[in-house]
């Protein structure tokens, strides 16, 4: 049986490459004080990521 009471809470956040602007919707643990309000109407804690797979040379050449 899973214990109650010894897992994050987990939700709706958005990664945002600070390189390239781009922006992913998902689910997380993570949070932040930071906030963004999205297309949608809802607002959501961002998370700024140094890399990911739209500004890494292995991905982009």
């Amino acid at each position: 049986m899973a214990k109650e009471g010894i897992h994050p809470p987990y939700h709706s956040v958005v990664f945002k490459d600070a390189s390239t602007g781009a922006l992913v919707l998902t689910r997380s643990t993570m949070t932040s004080e930071q906030k963004i309000k999205l297309d949608d109407g809802n607002e959501y804690p961002l998370i700024l990521l140094e890399i990911t797979s739209d500004s890494h040379p292995f991905y982009t050449g």
